[in-house]
Formats: structure tokens, C-alpha cells, sequence
């Protein structure tokens, strides 16, 4: 095997741009380069953009046998969570479960989602994410083209909540994490999740906490 798959790339996808971080892995990981290219904003599909200059990104990143890690901003993003996920007699019984979560707030529109569930407890709600379908097939499409290879697409929220709670057993309690215009909330209770929200918020949301 070529050491170049020793190289890593992480991408973050945002509606305004991409930002990427190339690390050579080892026993002592350290950041080799990293860079921001921003984009046009496309209001009706909102990943579009970051597509757009993926290719520049990863010619610049020279990603070519590098293996990649792509995060998506939950602005790409829908989430719910799956009631009684244990009822599932099989991954089919589990994948319309999940998507019945999302059609009962969204409607028809979520047949051209790509829903995924993270773990649950047992005898817990799991939490589920939906992002375009498109979105997904030109991202592995443009990744492969470039020689790399795609070895995971994650949610900027339980990316996040994973890493903060790497090694940590906190049973209730909520996560906010912060993106411009986007507040997004995970509430959970006893090692189960109870509660997932994304509002709409300004850069002065916090001020307003102390209103």
C-alpha cells in the first residue's frame, strides 16, 4: 500500500465555503496544511455551492491517495429522533422507521433524503439525520474522482458531541453547538437522547439569554 494513504483530509462543508485540514497520521498526528475557499450561497440547495469548489479544494489540498473525512454542517442538515428503534425486526424495518420520523414534519420531500441513525441504548430513541441525496452521491463522486478515498461523511453534531464527550459518562444534559445563524440542541437523559433541535439565531443570540 502506498504511504500517501497514511495522509488524512478533513473536509468541513458549509453553505459559504469549505474549509480543509491535511494531517500525516502516526504516533505523534500533526497538522501538515490547512486553508478556507469560499463560495456563492445557493438559498434552494444550500450544499450546492461548497460542491461547487470542491474540486479546487481538493487540488489544493493535493488529496489525490489521501484518505478523507468530510463533516457537514448542520445547516445541510435535518434531524429527529426514532422512537422505539428496538421494535425493528431488520435494517429495512429500521430505515422506514427512521424515515417516518422525518415525513411527519417534512412530507414527500423525504424520499430524496439519505437518513442515517446513530447508536442508541437499548430501550432508547435514536437520533437520526437526513441530508439530499445528491448531495451525498457528488461528494463521493468528486472525492473518488480526485484519487482519494472517502472513508467517512459525519454530522458537524455528533462529530462534535463525540469528541467533547470522548471518554465521558454524562447521563442528562444538553449540547449546543454554535454556527452562524444556526443554533443546534441535543438534549438527552438517563444515556438516552429526549430532545433535538435547530433554531434559527443572530450573532447576539447570547445577549438575549440575559434579556
Amino acid at each position: 500500500m502506498s504511504l500517501s494513504w497514511r495522509s488524512r483530509l478533513l473536509l468541513a462543508l458549509y453553505p459559504d465555503r469549505v474549509v480543509w485540514l491535511q494531517a500525516a497520521k502516526g504516533l505523534h498526528p500533526r497538522i501538515t496544511a490547512k486553508s478556507s475557499v469560499s463560495c456563492t450561497v445557493d438559498k434552494a440547495m444550500p450544499w450546492r455551492g461548497a460542491l461547487s469548489v470542491l474540486p479546487e479544494v481538493l487540488r489544493t489540498a493535493q488529496a489525490s491517495g489521501m484518505r478523507v473525512t468530510a463533516i457537514l454542517s448542520n445547516r445541510l442538515l435535518r434531524y429527529a429522533l426514532v422512537p422505539n428503534p428496538d421494535s425493528a425486526r431488520s435494517r429495512e424495518e429500521l430505515d422506514l422507521l427512521a424515515r417516518h420520523a422525518f415525513a411527519r414534519a417534512h412530507g414527500d420531500t423525504v424520499a430524496n433524503w439519505d437518513i442515517r441513525l446513530s447508536d442508541a441504548a437499548s430501550g432508547q430513541p435514536a437520533l437520526a439525520s437526513a441530508v439530499d441525496r445528491e448531495l451525498i452521491v457528488t461528494l463521493r463522486e468528486t472525492i473518488v474522482a480526485s484519487g482519494a478515498r472517502l472513508v467517512s461523511i459525519q454530522p458537524y453534531l455528533m462529530a462534535a458531541f463525540n469528541h467533547l464527550n470522548r471518554g465521558r459518562r454524562i447521563r442528562n444534559g444538553i449540547f449546543v453547538l454554535v454556527e452562524p445563524e444556526r443554533l443546534s440542541l441535543l438534549a438527552w437523559k438517563q444515556e438516552g437522547w429526549c430532545g433535538v433541535q435547530q433554531v434559527y439565531a443572530t450573532n447576539d443570540w447570547m445577549d438575549s439569554l440575559h434579556g
